[in-house]
């Protein structure tokens, strides 16, 4: 994209989004970067800018620290660092150990997260043993260390002693001057940093020394001993024998980055990067922002999005626009105040902000890549120039029209306005209808009528409107595409209360052709008005139905329960009875050995005995079969219980359907291989309902692998996601998705936070723009 010219970047509000940024930078030299900011010039060099913004953003979303600490401008700092002879000082130190400890940082980030875009581009890393060169010679206030060299250390020591020489000299004669009452008062003075004492004027030459300053009554001398002069000056030298090594040490430990100057050179130049890509995440995680989506069909989309400068004023209307690819030209009608300049404002700062990195605050924003924004919007008088506002509108629009392409994106607000209303008619249609053999993406504002008319006669041209709420005659701040909107001046006339002959003349002297029009838009509005609301009564009644199936499918569930208790307590009273008859076999028989029959008869009698119970349990057993109700294949879920029926036994599907239709059921705790022939719905016993796995779970089938969380709380939310977690699990899915919508971010941020500890999650991110973007979270399980 071309330079925007400075009206644009005014006009669109660009300069506020520029501001931000700058504020939200933690380098220096980033401030003046953000100012100065201007679209990207190709969609390649775009796209990673994207995508390297987008990396920390995620990272931002989840939670994780990846802001770094503040960091002056070094680019002072690394020329001296080339530049032989120079060499820093503790401040600069200071500065330059902050830069290699951030590097660092952002090091371990990239590497715990294994970010590998980010990683090509960290040419040279943090070596500790720099950071320590300067934490050995630096304290933490990064003043040279008393013991940063031999030296050092040495004169340090020579200086305390000499202070402590001082101090104990000047009190001996202290005591002396005042027990021969030759002080004019009881205090030791400091003078030019030196201590002296008050000796009368005229017992000045008592102590030999030098006077350094007389009272202002003359009365007092202030004396420095010379014994005190020569201890002063001892310690003069000292300090500047400290002051050369200090120096000597900076030098040196200059001169150890001097070496690695290309490096520390590559790593400024890296941390101002990641610093800038920084602030663009951290803006558009307080944004709720998206990443905008460059295609080359030429269509414009934008869904649910909130002007970034209206947002933190009002309880803004989201936005809703799309333009085809084979519409050139939109012609947004309206009410006055009902948003039309809003909007194109709005597209306009999207275009430049998406094509400068920047995220979008939407649910989605498809936008193709423009090679400028070319904007006439506001009053554009100019006093100096003498040109009036139609004029210097018209000399803009012609300046535009020489610069347009097909790959532009116009903004023109209220068109042709300025001048008579004829004239303005004819400049306007004539102007669209040149603009219009450009091919280029063009947004214009007008409450001309025939600029409506002339776009529902024209191929590639659109109507569309601000809506208008008759009842209290205000507007709604809704965008409607495919319709002209009435303008509502006679109307608004009628609700402020002028007289009656003011309205009736009013509508005489437009005529009846522009009020039939005003009409038929009127009875469009409210058509589409009626439409929409027919469709959320359709919407309502298929969810009623939706309702009301399930109601009925619960009932049928709960009766085939029934039947299968039914079943179940029958073959339970078969048992029973066979017991008792075999019991009463058995006394008999007992009976007739105890009467002493031959052990051959007793056999027999045993045998036939157990033929006839083999008998009647082969018979239950088969009533039981008959009576069990199958299975069809798409009925087998994981975690799901069913009875064998050769085995009479329930367990629970542990894994699917393999090609041999054969899966394996957990009966009892043993891992048993069947065929899902050999399956029934299994006969739920209330009373024996002790087994582990169902008691822990009540799995439910879902129809679908996603589920929608909007206008629920956090509690509220997280209890649904984790009933439908559940029965995902056990269901076998491995895929879901979450519908939680944008809004505050609130929502999201509390259903990533139970994401992250939940134990049968493998991992979580949000849905790719086409798919809802950061309104939905796509989950896989483990």
């Amino acid at each position: 994209m071309q330079n925007l010219t400075k009206e644009t970047i005014n006009a669109t509000g660009f300069d506020l989004i520029k501001s931000k940024l700058s504020t939200l930078s933690n380098c220096d030299i980033n401030i003046e970067y953000f100012k100065r900011l201007m679209p990207v010039k190709t969609l390649v060099e775009l796209t990673e800018h994207l995508i390297l913004s987008d990396k920390i953003y995620q990272l931002i979303i989840k939670e994780n620290d990846v802001d770094i600490i503040k960091l002056s401008n070094l680019t002072n700092i690394i020329l001296k660092l080339n530049i032989k002879g120079s060499y820093l000082s503790e401040n600069e130190f200071e500065k330059l150990y902050n830069l290699l400890k951030v590097n660092l940082k952002i090091e371990k980030i990239l590497s715990h997260f294994n970010i590998k875009i980010w990683k090509k581009l960290q040419k040279a890393k943090s070596n500790k043993k720099w950071i320590k060169l300067i934490e050995e010679k630096l304290d933490e206030s990064f003043n040279i260390k008393s013991n940063a060299s031999k030296k050092l250390l040495k004169l340090h020591k020579q200086k305390k002693l000499i202070e402590k020489n001082i101090d104990i000299k000047m009190n001996e004669h202290y005591e002396n001057a005042k027990k021969k009452n030759w002080l004019q008062n009881e205090n030791i003075s400091w003078i030019n940093e030196r201590s002296v004492l008050p000796f009368k004027v005229s017992l000045k030459n008592k102590i030999q020394g030098i006077v350094h300053q007389h009272s202002a009554s003359g009365k007092t001398a202030f004396i420095e001993p010379i014994e005190i002069v020569k201890l002063n000056n001892a310690k003069n030298q000292n300090e500047f024998d400290i002051y050369v090594e200090k120096k000597k040490i900076l030098i040196e430990l200059t001169i150890c980055f001097n070496k690695i100057y290309t490096k520390i050179e590559s790593i400024n130049s890296f941390v101002n990067k990641y610093d800038r890509h920084l602030a663009i995440a951290k803006y558009a995680y307080q944004t709720n922002s998206i990443k905008p989506t460059f295609i080359n069909d030429n269509t414009i989309k934008i869904k649910n999005s909130i002007n970034p400068l209206i947002k933190d004023h009002t309880e803004p209307i989201p936005l809703n626009f799309e333009m085809s690819r084979n519409t050139d030209i939109c012609i947004i009608s309206g009410p006055n105040t009902g948003g039309k300049t809003v909007v194109l404002k709005s597209i306009g700062l999207y275009a430049i902000m998406a094509q400068c990195g920047i995220f979008i605050p939407a649910d989605y924003f498809q936008i193709p890549f423009f090679d400028n924004v070319l904007s006439d919007i506001g009053d554009n008088q100019s006093i100096e120039s003498g040109l009036s506002t139609f004029s210097s509108h018209m000399m803009n629009i012609k300046n535009i029209i020489d610069f347009t392409t097909s790959k532009s994106l116009i903004l023109l607000d209220e068109i042709g306005t300025g001048t008579d209303p004829n004239s303005s008619m004819a400049i306007a249609q004539s102007i669209l209808e040149e603009f219009s053999t450009k091919k280029m993406k063009l947004i214009t504002t007008t409450h001309l009528i025939n600029l409506k008319d002339w776009a529902a006669r024209t191929k590639n041209v659109e109507n569309a409107m601000m809506k208008f709420n008759k009842k209290n005659y205000s507007p709604t701040y809704e965008f409607l595409s495919g319709s002209p909107g009435s303008s509502y001046a006679i109307e608004i006339l009628e609700k402020m209360k002028f007289e009656d002959k003011i309205v009736n003349r009013a509508k005489s002297l437009i005529g009846s052709e522009t009020i039939k029009l005003d009409k038929l838009i009127d009875n469009i509005e409210k058509k589409e008005s009626e439409t929409e609301l027919n469709n959320q009564r359709i919407k309502l009644k298929l969810k009623q139905l939706e309702l009301e199936s399930k109601k009925i499918s619960n009932k049928e569930d709960k009766l085939n329960e029934k039947i299968l208790e039914m079943e179940h307590n029958w073959g339970l009273d078969s048992y029973k009875y066979l017991n008792d008859v075999k019991k009463k076999i058995e006394k008999i028989i007992e009976k007739i050995r105890t009467e002493n029959a031959s052990k051959e008869s007793i056999k027999n009698a045993q045998d036939t005995i157990n033929k006839e119970l083999t008998k009647s349990s082969e018979k239950i057993n088969l009533k039981n079969k008959k009576s069990a109700i199958s299975i069809q294949k798409n009925e087998i879920k994981i975690g799901k219980e069913f009875l064998v029926k050769s085995l009479n036994l329930t367990g629970f599907v542990e894994s699917d359907l393999g090609t041999d239709d054969k899966l394996f059921l957990n009966i009892s705790g043993k891992r048993i291989k069947v065929h899902y022939s050999d399956l029934c719905k299994a006969q739920k016993d209330k009373k024996k309902q002790n087994n582990k796995l169902h008691s822990k779970f009540e799995i439910s089938n879902i129809s679908s692998n996603k589920i929608d969380l909007r206008g629920l709380n956090v509690e509220d939310a997280t209890f649904e996601l984790d009933k439908f977690i559940d029965s995902a699990y056990m269901n076998n899915l491995v895929n879901i998705k979450i519908i939680h919508g944008t809004g505050t971010g609130a929502l999201q941020k509390g259903i990533h936070s139970y994401l992250k500890k939940h134990k049968n999650i493998k991992k979580f991110n949000f849905a790719p723009l086409e798919n809802g973007g950061y309104g939905a979270t796509e989950i896989t399980l483990f």
